[in-house]
């Protein structure tokens, strides 16, 4: 039997209640749904490092519901709808949702894993330092933090939604872009890695999926999951494998640690991948490609009838080394986004 209009808008619309969220800027952790593994209740500071030895459990607990009941009062309630599922982010799912207002929104939903203590506690930080550092960020390039939420053991953070979809989406609808659209698009990542770079966070996600295009054709960075701080006097740091294989930079690969300069790596093989519909080395598995990488091969040319400029600025992204990369306001200074 064929689906009517009626069977498939039924089933499209798989949430008719508006779910009452109270957003902050900061959300505090649910420490009543942890796992009590000590027989005597649920554990409030369990796996909390204060930096305070000695300081009796009682004191910490009063202090974090003092910081609770502060952040709390700070909170507004939003009404909303969840709607269908956009994508997966580092972690977490996104999905559209639908303020009362008639609002459009996006929706990162991440659930806790309250059976495990430590790595609830472990996640629910990884989430703050998310929020932390979209919550500080305002730049036309960058998306929006609207706020975050807890609903028992689910995080909810909203941001603007931004309806063209992501250019890995637009590439698989579109194929490859010309050098015009290539220049529209690399210029607007550029001043967004500029802003970033120069508050001291590293994006360390930099592809496709994680480029967001709006109707008009304006770019925003979105994805702040692998995201970090980072002091603008040092070249290297966090030692931590994090980000997609095949847009990775040899220092990641090889344990050197992450730079802002591999952030430009990452936006040298997203300029490949606008190209190709794919990055560097797309048709290997992602070991095959880390290894390739990691032992600094010869990159995949671009094609014959490439723009000298274009090659130019991907040469210059995709040098081995991180200290011959250009800054990202040095790839905003380059002549290939100079062009009309």
């Amino acid at each position: 039997m064929i689906p009517s209009y009626y069977d498939e808008l039924a089933t499209a619309s798989n949430n008719d209640e508006y779910i009452t969220s109270n957003i902050g800027s900061r959300t505090p952790f649910p420490y009543h749904l942890l796992a009590d593994t000590s027989g005597s209740g649920p554990r409030k500071t369990s796996g909390i490092d204060s930096g305070h030895e000695g300081e009796s459990e009682e004191s910490e607990s009063s202090s974090e519901e003092e910081e609770e009941r502060e952040e709390q009062e700070e909170t507004e309630e939003l009404r909303w709808k969840k709607g269908k599922l956009l994508g997966r982010g580092a972690y977490g799912k996104v999905y559209e949702g639908l303020l009362d207002t008639a609002r459009l929104i996006a929706v990162k939903e991440v659930e806790l894993e309250v059976e495990d203590n430590e790595k609830a506690l472990v996640q629910f930080k990884k989430i703050q330092l998310e929020v932390d550092i979209l919550r500080s960020l305002s730049h036309k390039n960058i998306v929006q933090y609207l706020g975050t939420s807890i609903n028992e053991t689910i995080v909810y953070i909203f941001m603007e939604y931004i309806t063209g979809g992501s250019l890995q989406s637009i590439l698989k609808r579109f194929g490859s872009l010309n050098e015009k659209t290539i220049v529209r698009y690399v210029r607007q990542m550029g001043r967004g890695l500029n802003y970033l770079h120069n508050n001291g966070v590293i994006h360390r996600d930099i592809k496709g999926a994680n480029v967001m295009v709006s109707a008009h054709g304006t770019v925003k960075l979105i994805d702040f999951g692998c995201a970090k701080r980072h002091c603008l006097d040092q070249s290297l740091g966090f030692h931590s494998v994090r980000g997609t294989p095949y847009w990775m930079a040899p220092e990641v690969i090889c344990g050197r640690g992450y730079g802002r300069k591999s952030d430009i790596w990452s936006l040298g093989c997203t300029m490949y991948e606008m190209i190709f519909t794919r990055p560097p080395w797309g048709d290997l598995p992602p070991e095959a490609a880390m290894f390739k990488i990691g032992l600094g091969q010869s990159l995949p040319p671009l094609p014959k009838n490439s723009s000298m400029e274009l090659i130019s600025l991907y040469t210059a992204c995709l040098k081995s080394d991180p200290g011959q990369r250009p800054t990202a306001q040095e790839v905003l200074d380059h002549a290939f986004l100079q062009k009309k």
